[in-house]
């Protein structure tokens, strides 16, 4: 009777791992499937305007790089690191955009930040693709110019290694793989000079992230403070468009509250031009007031998958 026991015992104990097995193995065959996955873009959504730098093409790109948080993934010299939070699925480096990097045309610089390719046809990770796949023609070639004028870093930027944590997070769709996230049929912006609601929306991309698709806000459940309400039913409402400038460009708000840079990153935007920092603001003030609930200052948030 116990050798029976014995003998079932072992028989469930082998279906299950065989059960294991089997999961584990689709898991790792599907991740890797997303991993080679290969993409492809029409050649005429894949332009800049000439990258020559000129001082004023230099300064828009800089500003760009650093509003568009390109510094902040691939470091302040734009020459690549590895991402800390992206330690869970292996190594997922930055690359290094520097001329001691691997050479790039204009059309792989555009399938990287459009589109999250990489230069073989595979899809990049943790990279915000879905964000920037309308920018313009002028921001990604004031980008290039950049980049290309900074001192060479020659420091070697480790080879992607997914790990098998990495694969099972992949395979369950915890962590977007970029080009899978991203339209590619998305024409580059046309944005229009001068002050404009269209600049506007087009200079707010990024703040979505941690404000909403609608700029009312997020509630807590990200790794991101909660977003606050920017739409004219939040504290922008009372402001005028001289103390939201002076807010962006201080981090010091019209009631004289020091803003926490760790939670609302106004550094990184302080440079813009007065041009966009005034259609920021038109933008804002013609959306629809937002009725959503805002959070609670200082409320805890959960772990949220990169972008």
């Amino acid at each position: 009777m116990a050798a029976k026991r014995r003998n079932a015992f072992v028989v469930l104990l082998g279906s299950l791992l065989g059960l294991l097995a089997l999961v584990l193995g689709g898991a790792w065959a599907s991740a890797n499937s997303k991993l080679h996955q290969h993409y492809t873009v029409p050649q005429a959504l894949l332009t800049a305007v000439d990258p020559t730098p000129t001082p004023a093409l230099l300064a828009h790109g800089r500003s760009v790089a650093v509003a568009d948080g390109c510094t902040h993934c691939h470091g302040d010299n734009m020459g690549g690191k590895d991402l800390g939070e992206t330690k869970m699925l292996g190594t997922v480096p930055a690359s290094n955009l520097t001329r001691g990097g691997p050479a790039r045309t204009v059309a792989q610089w555009a399938l990287g930040v459009r589109h999250g390719i990489r230069r073989d046809g595979t899809s990049l990770i943790n990279m915000p693709s879905e964000v920037f796949v309308d920018m313009s023609d002028e921001d990604l070639g004031a980008i290039i110019a950049y980049a290309n004028s900074l001192p060479p870093v020659t420091t070697p930027v480790p080879e992607r290694s997914i790990d098998f944590k990495g694969h099972l997070i992949l395979a369950m769709n915890m962590l977007p793989m970029a080009a899978a996230d991203t339209r590619h049929d998305v024409k580059p912006a046309v944005i229009p000079p001068g002050v404009s609601v269209e600049r506007g929306r087009y200079r707010t991309r990024l703040c979505t992230i941690c404000h909403a698709s609608d700029l009312g806000g997020l509630s807590p459940g990200f790794s991101l403070s909660p977003g606050s309400n920017l739409t004219p039913s939040g504290d922008l409402g009372g402001w005028t468009e001289a103390g939201f400038v002076h807010t962006m460009r201080t981090g010091e708000t019209p009631s004289g509250r020091k803003l926490d840079a760790n939670h609302m990153p106004w550094p990184t935007f302080k440079d813009l031009s007065d041009e966009d920092m005034r259609s920021i603001w038109a933008y804002l003030h013609s959306l629809p007031p937002s009725t959503r609930q805002q959070p609670k200052a200082g409320a805890k948030a959960a772990a949220r998958p990169a972008a």
